[in-house]
């Protein structure tokens, strides 16, 4: 071969090289350089690739080795075998069939790489798996069956499973492979008129078979542990009928297959028959699946079933205390509330903080009016609207606020080029927020931060109002080019004119384009030709992509679960975004699993929100916090991963003090809190108390599942307000409410959560029986059916359940929109009810007002009920019995003609 023939041979195979992974160099190299530069954790990528090139090189090349050195025995074997075969023919077919092998040899070779290569990728997917192996610790719980510690279940099994199942797939391929693809077509002779392998070729074939076996025992062995993970329909969890049917089958299982991987050696001698250790393996096959079908079903059937709770109460009780510890009920406070059906003035007093944090605006129709009065352009949007608090003037008052995000899809086609999309429109600008509690006279949130560029009250400075990086933020832009990105739109001079602010990208965000190959590299990853076309682009550019907080976080953190709902805090006068991050696995015995919170989640059975993570949303910089100091999973990646996690006592106190429990992981305890709030086994087994999460009203009369919300209120027992998440129960088949849950969300409290029960012989009014008392006020629903006619719509806010005192204050805000799309939801009315009034007015005094009748107008305190009975007052002589009815109805009467009086409704009044 001359030196044009190697040079065209080399380039041939460069060319195939890069069609088959040039992609994936390019992907390693860029996101080498967003690792190293644009969020300064090289470490993170280091660590995931050499995992994964670990398993690949250490499964892809054992399985390659192992393979190809059975197809060497296996082609020497049949060399000493085949010559006399072809005795009868001549040497120039003989020489022709020795070509065609040798061909199909090196082809069986190639074929054995490139499996042993897709064999390492496979593997290679199992990285996290791995380095949870290698960093596990214990949880300090012990499983009640097999002794082991928590941490085997979680950390070692689900490698050692892996391990085991990979090595059984690879005998099988080799065993398959050599019998069926090379003995089969080399090795077979004829005993009579029966196909049989030659006796030179059994050895190999018995010691492959043994090794296979072995692996079969060692799964089936392995296996015994999935009794652990048994779904039933009353519990979750190893059994009676697994305890005392499948484990003792398993267990048998696996030393039948040894026996059989035992019979396989002993039988290597010449002139042994190989049928009976296939046939030892047949038979405990049989076994196995007979075993499997027959007797468990049967002892189920007829001891479990007739006797089920008293046989099955012991792992009841395991699972309710393993589910529990799994998703941290067990540390969960129990209050019992006295509640009281009406509110009475010693109520309010001391209530002050949760009388001025009554959330009079609810998100739906609060982010159209941010889009109508606010977004101010047509490439600005809001995209949601959190929940938080803020001090103003020393006070701690709740605010609802939204970041006003880049959409540049709003702007005209015409505007759409390449200049504009990744170099001239790059943020989005500033904020809107407000206090839950205020509204002007015409309906309209009291804006407290509002407009460009942004004006905020003093307590809270904002400095930098600058989006970069946001929840909708998903094209990859070019900073530090030759042309200025828009910073804002203003007004200026007398006339009011317009002007646009410009600006170059101060940051440290984003990748350097300083080199050609850099762009070239970008260029490919992105499919973008104009990164190595456009003229605008310097040695000091930079490239941002990764840019949906989402997804930056995923790409650093690709083994924790997200929550759902990220949220903006303004803090040291700059904008950065607090995400919730969970810890998770499937592999905690006895816990039931729970489905679903994200796509890296869609089943578990253990979690703990272990991290805070930020990310700045000027510089895209990622910080992580550790939340959860006990977490083993936590401590497992600490390990891993040692300057990637920070501890909680470093994150800055302005952002500390913005922490909050999240929803996601709130919801998932609420769930499970139905049926998990008992301890014993037979209230659990007959689901005497189960619990449900109260409904709600929505447009259409359709109920639904309340959802969580954030509220600043003093609970029983509280001397000062408090930031907390609510949620109210239900009993199952019923409406009235049973308990409502509280997880405090303030630094000097976070992670305590309480649930408040209410006594079972009162009647506490639930959601769903307030909307119903509602929908039956004549009044209110005059007034609502009045007000969706004539092109308007009637928007119910949420419903909101609050503790105020003794009592429980019901709590829902009226909006009226135009039916045309540009109408702006105005706040209309307050509906209030406590105990068995229902109230609808303009302001929440007047609804206090109107709740409280004579008590509150005249200041009078009446004492709430207590567990002690108090005697009724006596009656003057002649009294009538059902006098203190009749004065309960005449004050009713008496309000309802002075609320008609001031509505002008003088048939009403009458």
């Amino acid at each position: 071969m001359n030196w044009r023939q190697r040079f065209f041979t080399i380039l041939i195979l460069i060319a195939f090289f890069l069609l088959f992974f040039g992609g994936i160099l390019v992907r390693l190299y860029t996101d080498w350089l967003w690792f190293s530069h644009d969020v300064s954790y090289p470490q993170v990528f280091s660590t995931i690739l050499s995992s994964k090139w670990t398993l690949f090189l250490l499964f892809g090349g054992v399985f390659t080795a192992f393979a190809l050195l059975n197809l060497l025995i296996a082609n020497r074997v049949i060399g000493s075998v085949e010559e006399p075969g072809f005795a009868v023919q001549g040497e120039r077919i003989i020489k022709i069939t020795r070509l065609v092998r040798r061909g199909a040899m090196a082809l069986l070779v190639l074929g054995t790489v490139v499996l042993g290569c897709l064999y390492g990728l496979s593997a290679a997917g199992y990285w996290n798996e791995y380095l949870l192996f290698r960093n596990g610790t214990e949880f300090g719980q012990k499983d009640p069956v097999f002794g082991r510690d928590v941490g085997f279940y979680v950390f070692q099994l689900p490698f050692l499973a892996f391990i085991s199942g990979n090595a059984l797939f690879g005998l099988l391929v080799v065993l398959v492979g050599t019998a069926a693809f090379y003995y089969f077509n080399r090795g077979l002779g004829w005993l009579g008129n029966m196909p049989t392998f030659m006796p030179s070729v059994k050895p190999h074939l018995l010691i492959l078979s043994a090794l296979f076996i072995v692996s079969v025992a060692v799964n089936t062995w392995l296996a015994q542990y999935n009794v652990l993970f048994s779904d039933h329909d009353q519990f979750f969890g190893a059994g009676y009928t697994d305890l005392n049917a499948h484990l003792p089958i398993i267990r048998m299982s696996a030393a039948g297959f040894l026996i059989s991987a035992l019979l396989c050696l002993i039988y290597l001698r010449p002139g042994a028959s190989i049928l009976v250790p296939i046939g030892s393996f047949v038979v405990v096959i049989a076994f196995w699946i007979v075993a499997s079908i027959v007797y468990p079903p049967a002892l189920q059937r007829f001891v479990v079933v007739p006797n089920q709770l008293e046989r099955e109460s012991p792992y009841i009780r395991r699972h309710l205390e393993f589910t529990r510890k799994a998703y941290a009920l067990d540390k969960f406070t129990i209050k019992q509330m006295n509640v009281s059906e009406e509110i009475f003035q010693q109520d309010l007093d001391g209530s002050e903080g949760t009388l001025a944090n009554l959330r009079l605006w609810d998100y739906r129709p609060l982010r159209q009016v941010y889009n109508s009065v606010q977004a101010l352009k047509p490439y600005y949007q809001f995209f949601d609207v959190d929940v938080d608090r803020y001090l103003f003037d020393g006070e701690m008052r709740q605010v609802l606020l939204s970041l006003r995000e880049l959409n540049v899809d709003g702007l005209p086609p015409t505007a759409k080029r390449w200049q504009n999309l990744h170099l001239l429109y790059t943020h989005g600008y500033g904020l809107v927020m407000n206090r839950v509690n205020e509204a002007t006279s015409e309906g309209q949130p009291v804006l407290v931060a509002r407009d460009l560029p942004p004006q905020t009250p003093p307590d809270i400075p904002l400095e930098n109002p600058a989006i970069y990086f946001g929840e909708n933020t998903d094209r990859h832009i070019i900073v530090r080019s030759k042309l200025r990105e828009l910073d804002y739109p203003r007004l200026v001079g007398t006339d009011d004119q317009e002007e646009n602010e410009y600006v170059t990208y101060q940051g440290t965000g984003g990748v350097p384009l300083s080199s050609y190959f850099s762009r070239l590299m970008h260029a490919m990853r992105l499919q973008d030709t104009n990164l190595l076309l456009s003229g605008d682009l310097t040695p000091e550019s930079r490239l941002m992509f990764r840019r949906t907080i989402g997804e930056r976080v995923r790409t650093v953190f690709p083994y924790l679960a997200l929550d759902q709902d990220p949220y903006p805090v303004v803090a040291e006068g700059k904008i950065v975004w607090i995400y919730d991050a969970y810890t998770h696995s499937n592999n905690y015995p006895y816990s039931k699993p729970f489905n679903s919170i994200s796509a890296r989640a869609p089943r578990f059975n253990y979690i703990r929100n272990s991290v805070k993570i930020t990310i700045d949303a000027y510089s895209g910089d990622v910080k992580a916090y550790v939340s959860d100091e006990n977490d083993p999973l936590m401590k497992a990646y600490r390990r891993a991963f040692p300057e990637l996690f920070k501890p909680m006592d470093q994150m800055p106190p302005a952002l500390k003090a913005h922490i909050r429990y999240p929803q996601s992981l709130f919801t998932i305890q609420a769930n499970l809190l139905e049926l998990y709030h008992t301890t014993d086994a037979r209230v659990f087994f007959n689901k005497e108390d189960a619990w449900v999460i109260a409904r709600e009203l929505l447009q259409g009369n359709r109920t639904q599942p309340m959802e969580p919300y954030y509220v600043i209120t003093q609970p029983p027992g509280e001397k000062e307000p408090r930031f907390v998440l609510i949620l109210p129960f239900t009993p199952q088949g019923r409406d009235n409410m049973v308990a409502w849950l509280a997880a405090h969300c303030d630094p000097d409290r976070y992670g305590e959560v309480v649930v408040h029960r209410f006594p079972k012989e009162r009647l506490v009014y639930g959601p769903a029986q307030i909307e119903a008392r509602i929908n039956q006020n004549p009044e209110i629903a005059q007034q609502l059916n009045l007000w969706n006619q004539q092109g308007s719509e009637v928007i119910r806010g949420h419903l909101l359940v609050i503790p105020l005192g003794q009592t429980m204050l019901y709590f829902e805000p009226i909006y009226l929109k135009a039916s045309y799309e540009a109408a702006i939801p105005e706040l209309k009315k307050v509906v209030m009810a406590s105990g068995n009034r229902v109230v609808m007015t303009d302001t929440v005094e007047q609804g206090l007002d109107a709740l409280m009748g004579e008590a509150r107008a005249t200041g009078r305190k009446a004492r709430p009920p207590s567990s002690t009975a108090t005697p009724s007052p006596t009656l003057p002589a002649g009294a009538p019995e059902n006098l203190p009815a009749l004065i309960d109805r005449a004050n009713r009467s008496y309000d309802a003609a002075q609320d008609a009086l001031k509505r002008g409704d003088w048939t009403t009044f009458g």
